[in-house]
């Protein structure tokens, strides 16, 4: 198999609310989880000027976090001049791509309503002096809001109306002003049949998906502390609502995300043969993964240094490993073996066919991450659909990977070392 392009999930949650103190306790761990499931960037959205300079300081200490800052609709009574030009100058920020959020909330009315328009329009004029991108939020008010962006139709800037919940008729007359229009977790609910219908509706090169946690968990987590890492259940819905794969739709959500923001997208992720050029950084991959399964209690072979140099150099030099780059960063090594490779011959009694197959072993990523392990078993799939596998028996998050795409134990072999691995395969 020649370099190809990694057939990747890489998510965006493109509306959450990290500053919050509901994440002060767990954030790093919350960011953890973000990577685990290939959520690679998120972008945070102010309320007030606490919020907005929360968000500035997140910026700064996070390459993958990005913020908008502004006054939310609730907290417009609190604007004073002081506020436009707070909000100018964190534009200078490195990270900081936009004004938001901003709008008219006429549900809970916590603003005068002339006080939640007269500071809309505030904002949405400076974000067109400034040249950058709005964040809308609209709950039952889109008749005023759609009023007053009537008025200023030859001046609007960029945005996006963030968790969208109007009408197909009102979202046409959004995107018509140019405007994307993002979902997050009412799309899965049972009674969003109207939002559905709008799911269905948008252009591909104009929506987003997004999270607005600690609000509104998407189902199956509905009742939870929403997380950056569930925006993965809001784009699988949006996906299956239009007929498309997860991947097809976290691509394009992901490219209409950078393009309204101004954001450089990340090179795609390849797979290739594994050179000599690269061992020292897939034995660094190794030694992760023997520290990882250290630290659960497990990897009793793998703590002894397994795999040793000199098997990473025969797995290279019959060309049956692979590494996963992106960004010119090496951040998984896996090997997929042919069926007649000599060398894994004793393994072939745990198979119940006999068709030609592919073996899947020795995966290790960077921190184990699940998200990685389970692209690699799909990409490797992909390959070759009658595809087995085989992990030490102490190697629990590979097994966990097998089983979660549709693998399924079929006995235990053991090599010539006398090791024993669990076998795997889709059907046998």
């Amino acid at each position: 198999m020649e370099e190809s392009a990694f057939t990747t999930i890489n998510l965006f949650d493109s509306h959450c609310h990290l500053e919050d103190e509901r994440f002060n306790e767990d954030r790093d761990q919350v960011m953890a989880r973000m990577a685990e499931n290939r959520v690679r960037r998120c972008i945070l959205a102010g309320s007030d000027l606490p919020t907005s300079q929360r968000i500035v300081d997140l910026t700064r200490q996070h390459e993958n976090v990005y913020g908008v800052v502004g006054f939310h609709p609730h907290d417009a009574k609190f604007w004073t001049d002081e506020c436009e030009a707070r909000l100018t100058r964190w534009q200078q920020e490195k990270r900081i791509v936009g004004i938001g959020e901003i709008g008219l909330d006429y549900y809970y009315d916590l603003s005068p309503r002339d006080v939640q328009q007269q500071v809309f329009e505030k904002q949405l004029l400076l974000a067109r002096r400034l040249g950058v991108p709005v964040v809308f939020h609209i709950r039952d008010a889109h008749g005023d809001v759609l009023d007053i962006l009537r008025v200023h139709r030859q001046e609007l800037p960029a945005g996006v109306v963030h968790c969208y919940s109007g009408s197909v008729e009102s979202a046409r007359e959004y995107l018509d002003m140019g405007f994307y229009l993002s979902f997050a977790g009412p799309v899965t609910f049972k009674n969003a049949r109207k939002l559905l219908d709008v799911a269905r509706f948008v252009p591909g090169d104009r929506l987003l998906v997004e999270t607005d946690s600690p609000y509104l968990a998407p189902v199956p987590m509905r009742g939870k502390r929403n997380e950056p890492a569930y925006v993965r259940y809001v784009a699988q819905t949006v996906a299956q609502l239009r007929g498309v794969s997860l991947e097809e739709l976290a691509a394009a959500a992901t490219r209409n995300t950078c393009r309204l923001y101004g954001i450089e997208m990340e090179q795609p992720m390849t797979i290739r043969k594994t050179t000599e050029a690269d061992l020292p950084a897939v034995m660094a991959l190794y030694a992760q993964a023997r520290g990882f399964m250290r630290q659960n209690g497990n990897a009793e072979q793998w703590t002894a240094g397994y795999p040793s140099q000199e098997l990473v150099l025969q797995d290279i030099a019959l060309a049956r490993s692979y590494v996963c780059q992106e960004n010119g960063q090496i951040l998984a090594v896996f090997v997929l073996a042919l069926g007649d490779d000599p060398t894994y011959a004793v393994i072939d009694g745990a198979w119940k066919n006999n068709r030609p197959y592919g073996t899947l072993h020795r995966v290790a990523s960077s921190g184990q991450r699940r998200g990685m392990m389970d692209e690699i078993v799909r990409w490797a799939f992909q390959q070759i659909p009658n595809l087995r596998g085989d992990t030490h028996a102490d190697n629990l998050p590979m097994q966990r990977a097998f089983l979660r795409n549709g693998f399924q134990e079929c006995g235990v072999i053991h090599l010539e070392d006398g090791s024993p691995r669990i076998a795997y395969q889709k059907e046998y």
